[in-house]
C-alpha cells in the first residue's frame, strides 16, 4: 500500500481541520477557500465565481457568509457567534502548524533559536460605503476612507511566507498600535508565548504607552526607533541631597556626540553579495516615559561592497522582553525578517482578494471579519502545498540562451578533484504555488463538489418596504484642545 508523502497529507489534514470547525454551509466555505487559492486574481468578491473550482452560485456564497458570520441573528448573540467561530478557525490552524511545521518550514539559520512573529497594520479601503462607520486610514496612496486591519503573523519560511495568525478589524476611532497591544494580549492569554518567540514591530509601536502592556504579557519585542527619538542613560548614584535622579544623561540618536562612550559589542557582519553591516549594541538605555525599565539599543550601519554607506542614516533598533537580548547579528536578521509581512500584504491584497469584500448593510463588519479570515486560511493552504509545487524556471537572456556550451576540459590524472557542493534548495514563492494549485488538487484526487438543488426561494412578502440606511460622517481624528 502506497503511503502519501507528508506534504500531501498535510494539505488534507489542514482542509479536514478547517471543515470540522465550520458550521452549516461548511462545504461552501471550504470551496470558497479553495477557489481563492486557485485564482484568478479578483477585485470584487463576486469574481470568485470565475475560479474553475467554484461550483456554488453567488447567492449561495453570500448566504453562507451571512449565516456563518451570525448576521441572521441580532444583538450580542451575533457578536459572540462570529468571535467563537474565528477563534475555532485560528486554533485549528495553529494546531496544524505545530504538527507540520518541522516537516514543511525552512527556518532561517541567521536567526538562531528565535521564532519571529510580526505585528503590523494595513488599510482596508471603503471609499463608497457611506452607510458604514469609517475613518481615514493611512495606505500607500495616502489617507483614504476605510478601516484598518491589525495583523499578527508568523514567519514560517524564507521569502514572503508569513502566515496570518489573526486578522482583526480595528474599531473606528482607535489607534492601530493601541488595538494591536490589546490583540497581542488576547492572543497570549489564549495560546501562550514561548521564550524563543520574538515579536518584530515597526516604529509606530515602540512608544512607552504601547510597549508597557505588551511587555506585561511576557512577550519579547524588537522594534525600530525613529532617528529623532531621545533616550537616556541609567540614573547616576544618589548623591544624598535632593530628589534621587530617575534618568541619566540624554541620548539624542541624531547626534553621535551624545551616544554612550562604551558599547557592549561592535560586530561586523558580511553577507554574500559583499555588503557589510556594522552593528553596535548598548545594554542599558531608558525611555523618558519608562525610566525604570532597562532596554537594549542597537545601531545598524550598512556598507556596500565598495565600502560606501548604503543609507545616510543608521537603523536604530530596541529590544525589551523577559528573555536575554538577541546578539547584534541576530537583531539585524530578526528585524529584516519583519519586511516579509509587507510582501504578504501585497500578495493577500493583490492576488487573494483580502480587501475585495465590500459588504454593506447590517452586520457588514462581521461578514468582513469572516471574509478576511477565509482569505488568510487560503494563504495557509498555499503554504501546505509549497512542498508539492515546482519552482519557477530561471529566466535567461537571449544571448545566453543561444551561446554554445563550452566543453569541459579533462583534468590531469594527478589533479585532486574538488568535493561536490550541495545543491541549494529552490525557492518557491506563493505566486508560484498558486499557479499549480489545480495540478496539486488533481494529484490529491480532490474533485469539485456537486452542489444539490434546494428549490426556488419564496422571495419577499408582498408589500415589503425597506427604510433607507443611515448615513455616517467619516471619522477624522482631531488634535486635543489645549486648556486655556
Amino acid at each position: 500500500m502506497n503511503k502519501k508523502p507528508p506534504s500531501l497529507s498535510s494539505i488534507e489534514d489542514l482542509r479536514r481541520r478547517v471543515r470540522e470547525v465550520l458550521p452549516e454551509y461548511g462545504d461552501v466555505l471550504v470551496n470558497l477557500m479553495d477557489s481563492l487559492a486557485a485564482g484568478p486574481r479578483i477585485v470584487a468578491a463576486s469574481e470568485v465565481a470565475l475560479s474553475p473550482l467554484c461550483v456554488f452560485a453567488l447567492s449561495t456564497l453570500y448566504t453562507a457568509i451571512r449565516t456563518a458570520s451570525g448576521t441572521a441573528r441580532s444583538g450580542s448573540r451575533q457578536a459572540r457567534e462570529i468571535t467563537r467561530l474565528l477563534k475555532r478557525i485560528r486554533r485549528v490552524r495553529l494546531a496544524w502548524l505545530d504538527a507540520w511545521l518541522d516537516r514543511l518550514g525552512v527556518p532561517a539559520t541567521d536567526l538562531g533559536e528565535w521564532r519571529v512573529r510580526v505585528l503590523d497594520a494595513t488599510n482596508f479601503p471603503r471609499p463608497k460605503s457611506p452607510t458604514l462607520e469609517r475613518g481615514y486610514v493611512h495606505g500607500v496612496d495616502g489617507m483614504r476612507p476605510g478601516h484598518a486591519l491589525s495583523v499578527l503573523a508568523e514567519r514560517v519560511a524564507d521569502g514572503s511566507w508569513t502566515l496570518p495568525l489573526e486578522i482583526e478589524v480595528v474599531p473606528v476611532g482607535q489607534a492601530p498600535a493601541a488595538f494591536g497591544a490589546t490583540q497581542l494580549a488576547g492572543f497570549i492569554a489564549q495560546h501562550g508565548w514561548d521564550p524563543e518567540d520574538i515579536l518584530a514591530i515597526d516604529a509606530g509601536y515602540t512608544n512607552a504607552p504601547t510597549l508597557k502592556p505588551m511587555v506585561a504579557t511576557g512577550a519579547n519585542l524588537l522594534g525600530r526607533l525613529s532617528g529623532r527619538r531621545v533616550l537616556f542613560e541609567p540614573p547616576p548614584p544618589y548623591s544624598g541631597r535632593g530628589r534621587p535622579p530617575i534618568r541619566g544623561r540624554k541620548i539624542q540618536l541624531w547626534d553621535g556626540r551624545t551616544l554612550p562612550k562604551t558599547a557592549s559589542c561592535d560586530e561586523q557582519v558580511q553577507v554574500g553579495d559583499g555588503r557589510r553591516f556594522c552593528i553596535t549594541a548598548w545594554d542599558d538605555v531608558r525611555m523618558r516615559q519608562w525610566p525604570e525599565r532597562a532596554l537594549t539599543l542597537y545601531r545598524v550601519i550598512e556598507y556596500r561592497a565598495n565600502g560606501t554607506r548604503r543609507f545616510k542614516k543608521p537603523l536604530w533598533l530596541i529590544y525589551v522582553g523577559t528573555a536575554a537580548a538577541p546578539l547584534p547579528a541576530q537583531a539585524r536578521a530578526i528585524y529584516g525578517a519583519r519586511f516579509s509581512i509587507e510582501h504578504a500584504f501585497r500578495f493577500l491584497k493583490g492576488e487573494l482578494g483580502l480587501v475585495s469584500a465590500q459588504f454593506n448593510g447590517p452586520g457588514a463588519s462581521d461578514r468582513v471579519r469572516l471574509w478576511v479570515e477565509m482569505v488568510a486560511t487560503s494563504m495557509w493552504e498555499l503554504f501546505a502545498m509549497r512542498e508539492q509545487a515546482r519552482p519557477a524556471p530561471e529566466r535567461r537572456s537571449a544571448p545566453e540562451a543561444k551561446a554554445p556550451q563550452a566543453q569541459p576540459v579533462p583534468a590531469a590524472p594527478e589533479a585532486t578533484q574538488p568535493s561536490p557542493q550541495p545543491t541549494p534548495t529552490p525557492h518557491v514563492t506563493p505566486g508560484a504555488v498558486r499557479k499549480q494549485v489545480l495540478a496539486i488538487f488533481l494529484r490529491l484526487g480532490i474533485e469539485r463538489p456537486t452542489p444539490l438543488s434546494r428549490g426556488k426561494s419564496p422571495g419577499r412578502a408582498t408589500g415589503t418596504r425597506f427604510l433607507p440606511r443611515k448615513r455616517h460622517w467619516i471619522f477624522r481624528k482631531r488634535k486635543p484642545m489645549r486648556a486655556a
